[in-house]
């Protein structure tokens, strides 16, 4: 809020501060959807337990994904949901931005931006 004067610094802010929060996103969202960990050998009677919490979640009862590429795929797509909640303020705003000061050279800037960064976050996604 502190840069909404220069539309070119705040939006290029808010599209890298944007960058980082998505790249946050995909390494956590990578990180919880991972395969567990191969287990070692099992006291009796322990794996029967948790079988059916294990069937519910995708995982079988040796504790791997069905699929492993299931778990790519849903990475990217709920990495996808996150990102399509924060379009419609980051839209707002960078039309408030532009509209204070309209003027050719800082909506072109800002443009570029925008597609640079739009190359940038699609490589991040898949």
């Amino acid at each position: 809020e502190m840069h909404a004067y220069d539309p070119v610094r705040y939006v290029g802010d808010m599209l890298a501060w944007l960058h980082q929060r998505a790249a946050t996103e995909r390494d956590t969202l990578k990180i919880l959807l991972a395969p567990p960990p191969e287990a070692g050998p099992q006291p009796k009677g322990q794996g029967d337990r948790h079988s059916a919490s294990a069937a519910a979640a995708g995982f079988a009862v040796t504790g791997e994904v069905e699929d492993p590429s299931h778990a790519l795929m849903d990475c990217a797509s709920l990495l996808d949901a996150v990102l399509e909640g924060v379009a419609p303020p980051l839209s707002e705003r960078v039309v408030q931005a532009l509209s204070t000061r309209p003027s050719i050279l800082p909506t072109f800037k800002v443009s570029q931006l925008l597609e640079f960064f739009a190359v940038t976050l699609s490589e991040l996604i898949e």
